[in-house]
């Protein structure tokens, strides 16, 4: 929401400091607009997380900033489901956010489900320069997928001289195992002034906290990461970038779910929940400076490879088992069971277990985007540009057969359904937006981005089973094709040297997409685009010059058309459909306080109103919601408050930070009355971390705990007919406690 930036004090990352020093908003450099502002000038609301305060947060992965900025949301399903959501903009469907890698888009993986915004993956962010959360529609610069919002994460680039870090991270979960976390950098000079590297190695080791009781195994969500890039950097004038860099990493592990009902952390699945991501990016990008402006093309391949079982089918299967309304449904032809028939049918249902769903993925997306910038510094700014990106997956959704006394999936695989996808989703869009200085205090925008999507569902289900509902089908294929504008306008006033206010209205545009489901009618294997209208007004400035900085902002959303799960009359398979408008009403706030030298406070929070305007009128959607009800997994109310204090010890200067992070309530369905609904409690994480530093900063050294309330924040919910009306649930790690060493050379 404002600028976390002010919070810059000492940390491991802020070598060299001898004090804790603020960078107030009007030092703070931002690229919101696609190119650098400073953030008091930066007419929307932007939060940006700065190299040192990532590293006092303890943040490795997108994931860890959750909660962390009011009124933007990280879902995480696992290591590899990340979905986030902004401003309560939050469904199924592609992503209703862009992410960022520099100027590179990182998509999820689409699954058999079409989710793609559920399935990101586990960014690391080592030797990251900062992250950049951009509240409200960005669809101008930031293309289709940013309809609520963006996340960017701007790496260090290669410099020329040379240095190196590593850092040591060790810590302790309550009811696990140890982890460990190793991480480095190297920078060296190839050619003075022309050609510089950069390299990065990462791995963590992470002993799990979750307890499965049906397969006696105390540790059941264990996790190892092994990842790292290298970057180059060629200046073969001043004027001119070209970097190129792969970035590539890897997860093997579980899943960290857990039955609610089976208590704190504790899970009854019969079948290990196994999760193996690859992740290769390759970019090449060049700048051109000149005097009046700058131009930049950006290329990037991005490869995954995705393997998951997240879904244990034997409690399903064990539901069935003397299930008299099942026989006559599958066997009886609606009439009751004959008891030879139904001991023939117990016997066919036992057969299947134990049984997991196992999803294989394999992903590759292509990205290509040019921009030209003219006028920096002078009254009239503009930008234009075109944008092409190409994502091709192909799926194959199967059941798989389990060992009953390991729960390990079957090698060779024993396969008991399976059905093959492949999915391709075009998008070729142009863009402009242009800022003119009507006076030397006021200034308009406006831009526009128009969008041309295509996609392409084929598939087949090569081996059926009758107790889904799935019977093998031919291959068969179907495309969809949507235009779109997505404009905005902009009005920024210098009020006075110390208040800054702005003003906006924007568009935001999500595509549409085809269903491939078992058994799904004809009517509903397509759905169409969502889109809304956001109206906002913020306000940044200094009460106290120098001491104390507030921001404002409040916003309406209009939210038509919205992508929403459905599932079939049985309820075991889901899909997309269109269904209902919302309205979210929201008003974000922060301040931040240097109370004294080496001493800064600093409160933040966000209160909104996501709910129905109308009533779904989608037969096919379950539980359908009503006018009123509020949008899934969206709290009202969230807040963070955070000290941080630094002096000097003899020649060392040591810093205390303390946050506390808090969530409202939610819950995971519209309808309150859904069998499958669940609430999720709020809850207040509390972290703190101590760190020494000496006056030449070359080394750090840290202790610190999270959650150290030991809260159970639940962040999703797996509550449906395969899993028998029982909560399968994600949620923040327990009591940790951890020691943090960095070195730099």
């Amino acid at each position: 929401m404002l600028s976390s930036a002010a919070l810059c004090v000492l940390s491991p990352a802020s070598a060299g400091a001898v004090e804790a020093t603020s960078t107030r908003v009007d030092d703070v450099i931002v690229t919101a607009l696609r190119r650098e502002t400073t953030l008091a000038k930066t007419p929307v609301t932007v939060t940006s997380y700065g190299e040192a305060v990532l590293a006092v947060k303890g943040v490795t992965t997108l994931a860890d900033l959750s909660g962390q900025t009011p009124g933007v949301t990280l879902l995480q399903a696992g290591p590899s489901n990340l979905r986030v959501a902004i401003r309560g903009v939050q469904s199924v469907g592609e992503s209703t956010v862009g992410v960022y890698f520099d100027d590179v888009p990182i998509n999820g993986s689409v699954g058999a489900g079409n989710d793609a915004g559920g399935g990101l993956p586990g960014l690391d962010l080592y030797d990251v320069q900062r992250v950049e959360i951009l509240q409200g529609p960005q669809g101008t610069l930031y293309g289709a997928g940013a309809m609520g919002g963006a996340v960017k994460v701007l790496l260090n680039k290669p410099v020329f001289d040379t240095r190196a870090s590593i850092k040591l991270d060790g810590f302790d979960r309550e009811g696990g195992h140890a982890g460990l976390r190793v991480a480095a950098m190297a920078n060296g000079v190839l050619a003075s002034d022309r050609l510089a590297v950069r390299g990065v190695v990462t791995s963590a080791s992470d002993g799990g906290y979750i307890r499965n009781v049906r397969l006696g195994r105390r540790h059941d969500d264990d996790l190892n990461h092994l990842g790292g890039r290298l970057m180059l950097r060629f200046t073969p004038d001043a004027d001119t970038t070209l970097d190129a860099s792969i970035h590539r990493q890897a997860d093997n592990g579980e899943l960290p779910l857990w039955d609610l009902r089976s208590g704190d952390f504790t899970d009854d699945a019969a079948t290990r929940r196994a999760n193996r991501d690859r992740l290769t990016l390759y970019t090449l990008s060049g700048e051109r400076r000149f005097s009046s402006g700058r131009a930049s093309v950006t290329l990037s391949r991005a490869e995954r490879d995705f393997t998951q079982s997240n879904f244990d089918a034997t409690l399903y299967f064990q539901s069935l088992v003397d299930n008299a309304a099942a026989c006559a449904r599958l066997r009886g032809g609606g009439a009751t069971c004959s008891a030879p028939t139904m001991a023939a049918f117990n016997s066919y249902v036992r057969g299947f277990l134990p049984s997991a769903v196992e999803q294989v993925q394999h992903t590759n997306t292509n990205t290509a985007e040019a921009r030209l910038t003219l006028g920096e510094g002078s009254r009239l700014v503009w930008t234009a540009g075109a944008f092409y990106s190409q994502r091709t997956g192909d799926f194959e959704n199967r059941q798989v057969a389990a060992d009953p006394t390991t729960g390990v999936l079957l090698t060779p695989r024993q396969l008991q359904f399976r059905r093959f996808l492949r999915e391709t989703l075009s998008q070729a869009s142009v863009f402009g937006d242009a800022s003119w200085q009507a006076t030397s205090d006021l200034t308009l925008s406006a831009g526009a981005r128009w969008l041309r999507s295509s996609r392409s569902v084929e598939g087949q289900t090569f081996q059926g089973l009758d107790l889904l509902g799935v019977v093998v089908t031919p291959f068969s294929r179907v495309k969809a094709h949507e235009d779109a504008w997505a404009p905005r306008v902009n009005l920024a006033y210098d009020a006075t040297p110390r208040l800054f206010l702005y003003a906006q209205a924007a568009k935001g545009f999500r595509p549409g997409g085809v269903n491939l489901v078992p058994a799904l009618p004809s009517n509903l294997v397509s759905y169409r685009a969502d889109s809304l209208w956001s109206y906002e007004a913020g306000a940044r400035g200094q009460v106290l010059p120098g001491r104390l900085d507030v921001e404002i902002a409040a916003y309406r959303i209009d939210w038509r058309d919205m992508q929403v799960t459905g599932s079939r009359p049985d309820g075991l398979f889901k899909f997309i459909a269109n269904a209902g408008a919302a309205r979210i009403d929201g008003v974000e706030a922060s301040l931040t306080g240097r109370l004294a030298k080496g001493l800064e406070v600093r409160l933040s929070g966000a209160s909104q109103d996501p709910r129905l305007t109308e009533d779904q009128i989608n037969a096919s959607v379950a539980a359908p919601g009503r006018r009123g009800d509020r949008i899934p997994y969206v709290a009202r109310t969230t807040a963070a408050a955070s000290l941080d204090y630094a002096r000097p010890v003899a020649d060392l200067t040591a810093a205390f930070h303390v946050e506390a992070v808090y969530v409202g309530t939610s819950g995971s369905e519209l309808r309150r009355t859904n069998a499958y609904y669940t609430r999720l409690p709020a809850a207040t994480r509390l972290n703190a971390r101590l760190s020494v530093t000496p006056d030449r900063g070359a080394w750090s050294a840290s202790v610190y705990g999270e959650n150290l309330t030991n809260e159970i924040a639940l962040q999703s919910v797996n509550n449906s007919a395969p899993t028998v009306g029982r909560p399968y649930v994600t949620s923040a790690p327990p009591r940790t406690f951890g020691v943090t060493l960095d070195r730099r050379f």
